[in-house]
C-alpha cells in the first residue's frame, strides 16, 4: 500500500520472486511492476486476498487509522502486516487484538505513533509482533549526494525533482 518511490523500490525488489504485486495509491493507474494499482477505495476488498500487506502510505487525513479492527478482520488469518509507512496509519490496540485473536499471523512494525516506543506500550508484549527501530531505510551519504546531483540537474532542466514534497497533498 503506497506506490511512491519507496513502494516502487519494494515492488522492484519483490518482482523476481514471481509474486502478484497489487498497489494501493491515491489514484488508480498503470505502474510497472505492479500488476495493478488501485485507488484507496479498493483497500478493504484487497485486504482479503493479500498474503502480505506492506504499508508505505504517507500520513494524510485519508490514511490515519486506516488499519483498524475492520481492516485486520478483513485480512486472511495467514496474513503478515508490515508497517514501514507511518505509525498513525495503525490503531495500535486493534493490531494487538488482531494478533491475540489470530485474525492475522504476524506483524512487523518499523514505525509507531510514539517514538521511541515507551517501555509499557502494548506492542512489547504482543504475540507474533516484531519491532524494528525505525531503520527500514538507513541513509547512505553516497546515495544522498547522488540524489542531490540528480535533482540539481533536474532543477536546471526544469524537470520534476525526485523526493519533492507536495504540502497540499501531505507528502
Amino acid at each position: 500500500m503506497g506506490c511512491g518511490d519507496i513502494g516502487q523500490a519494494v515492488a522492484e525488489f519483490l518482482q523476481p520472486f514471481a509474486v502478484e504485486l497489487t498497489g494501493i495509491a491515491s489514484q488508480a493507474r498503470q505502474q510497472a511492476p505492479f500488476s495493478k494499482v488501485l485507488a484507496m477505495g479498493a483497500l478493504a476488498a484487497q485486504l482479503a486476498s493479500a498474503d502480505y500487506v506492506v504499508n508505505l502510505l504517507p500520513d494524510t487525513p485519508a490514511t490515519q487509522n486506516i488499519y483498524d479492527a475492520k481492516a485486520f478482520a478483513a485480512m486472511q488469518a495467514s496474513a503478515v502486516f508490515i508497517n514501514a509507512g507511518r505509525g498513525v496509519a495503525v490503531v495500535d490496540a486493534d493490531l494487538v487484538s488482531a494478533l491475540q485473536q489470530q485474525q492475522i499471523a504476524s506483524a512487523v512494525i518499523d514505525v509507531c505513533r510514539q517514538e521511541p516506543l515507551p517501555a509499557g506500550h502494548m506492542f512489547w508484549g504482543a504475540p507474533n509482533l516484531l519491532l524494528t527501530g525505525h531503520s527500514s531505510a538507513p541513509t547512505q551519504p553516497a546515495l544522498m549526494a547522488q540524489l542531490f546531483i540528480d535533482n540539481l540537474q533536474r532543477f536546471n532542466n526544469g524537470e520534476r525533482l525526485h523526493g519533492a514534497v507536495d504540502f497540499a497533498r501531505g507528502y
